[in-house]
């Protein structure tokens, strides 16, 4: 084990950390972080790197701009095309996302600032273990492409979508083979999110095929957000199958008031949804389970989406949903019913829903006017209008099959249908 502080001789800066950095990945040593606050601008992980941070060990980015010109728009812990990465401890990843953003939380348009916090990009072999990370500007913390990882007992602590936006928490993009359990997160955007799409360059509007994304797997972790929690989307040019997340907890953000409860339901800053499956950009999403999932608060329990749009590639009529289970889902409170939608016939087949329970506060509403496809092309279920039924409403989907034990209630007093499932056959 080599102690930054003693190879530093006490002198931290970003190119002294960033030396200790290197030199015990050569020397494959753990690069320990004693108690103690590191200002540094971008850190790059090459193989071998472990990192570990004692509790109170801040790694915290630099505030000013003029700190960045040397890295730019680069992530603030980076590692890239590397393999045996480890990042442990109780310390904390701090990347000041306040002093990046605007009025209403967008990302300043500068080229020198972070760009998002703890990003893995096509990497294999990681361990995240036990790190907190806060004030995160863009993803907290962002898989891409990766194998082998995991994940565990990981904290995020960012404020709502409207201090910092974007600031989603553990975001999978095409990757294989991870786990993610026991981890703790409270963000503005979403908790936990998966999406398989190539950010890196215009390869994926030229229809640029992406590897199948497969064997995810989340468990016993608590979510909060002003977003969604357990996701699948919104991106979804490449496959992604073999998924699960269980055990599940979601909660309202702490950052929300509490105490302004007239607004209308989609400004109650509750999660936006529970549960989100979703192909909307040619991907196939299939062998998606969710089992035993609790939320205190939510917008709409269930959000199953397929459209057809064309803003990432032309490939957008090949995505289709199939073999999604939720097995265990209990909503103490939502304000819209749930929704399995498909824009065209046939998209979305074989879901099956059991052990349901959700209470619904939705107001009363004799117009429904619902859409199959929303207008701005954005997938959330405001976006599509109001159901005719106040628990779940399914249209153009095959063997959708709702068990006995799903129950919903309806506290909201619409006077509505529980369940109604449309067009199931052509």
């Amino acid at each position: 084990m080599i102690n930054v502080r003693e190879f530093t001789n006490g002198y931290i800066n970003t190119d002294t950390v960033q030396r200790a950095i290197d030199y015990a990945a050569e020397n494959k040593k753990v690069l320990y972080f004693p108690a103690g606050i590191y200002r540094t601008s971008s850190l790059f992980l090459k193989s071998n790197s472990s990192l570990y941070l004692d509790e109170n060990a801040v790694l915290s980015a630099l505030t000013d701009e003029e700190d960045w010109k040397n890295s730019k728009l680069t992530p603030f812990i980076y590692g890239k095309d590397a393999e045996n990465i480890s990042l442990r401890g109780k310390g904390v990843i701090c990347c000041n996302g306040r002093f990046f953003v605007g009025e209403k939380g967008e990302r300043k348009k500068t080229e020198f600032r972070p760009e998002r916090t703890v990003v893995m990009q096509n990497c294999r072999n990681v361990i995240i273990e036990s790190i907190t990370v806060v004030e995160t500007i863009g993803w907290s913390i962002h898989l891409d492409n990766c194998e082998d990882v995991f994940v565990e007992g990981v904290i995020v602590r960012n404020p709502t979508q409207e201090i910092i936006r974007n600031a989603d928490g553990i975001d999978i993009n095409g990757c294989r083979n991870v786990t993610v359990l026991n981890c703790d997160i409270e963000t503005g955007d979403d908790a936990i999110c998966l999406k398989n799409i190539d950010y890196t360059d215009n390869k994926t509007r030229l229809d640029y095929p992406r590897p199948d994304m497969y064997n995810i797997s989340v468990y016993n972790c608590k979510m909060a957000s002003t977003c969604n929690c357990a996701k699948i989307g919104t991106e979804t040019v490449g496959n992604i199958y073999n998924v699960s997340f269980e055990k599940i907890q979601i909660f309202k953000h702490s950052g929300v008031n509490h105490d302004n409860q007239n607004k209308s339901s989609g400004t109650l800053g509750a999660p936006i949804s529970a549960i989100s499956v979703q192909s909307n950009d040619g991907g196939a999403v299939y062998n998606v389970k969710f089992k035993d999932i609790y939320a205190e608060e939510v917008d709409t329990p269930i959000f199953i989406e397929c459209q057809c749009r064309d803003y990432y590639t032309k490939n957008n009529q090949n995505g289709y949903i199939s073999d999604v289970e939720i097995d265990g889902l209990y909503v103490k409170k939502c304000y819209r019913n749930s929704q399995v939608i498909s824009e065209k016939h046939g998209k979305i087949n074989n879901v099956s829903i059991s052990r349901v329970f959700a209470e619904s506060y939705e107001a009363p509403n004799l117009e429904y006017h619902y859409r199959l496809k929303p207008i701005n092309g954005y997938p959330d279920p405001e976006n599509y209008g109001k159901f005719p039924a106040f628990g779940l409403f399914s249209i153009n989907s095959k063997n959708v099959k709702i068990d006995k034990n799903v129950v919903f209630v309806d506290s909201g007093k619409s006077g509505r249908d529980a369940i109604i499932v449309e067009n199931e056959h052509e």
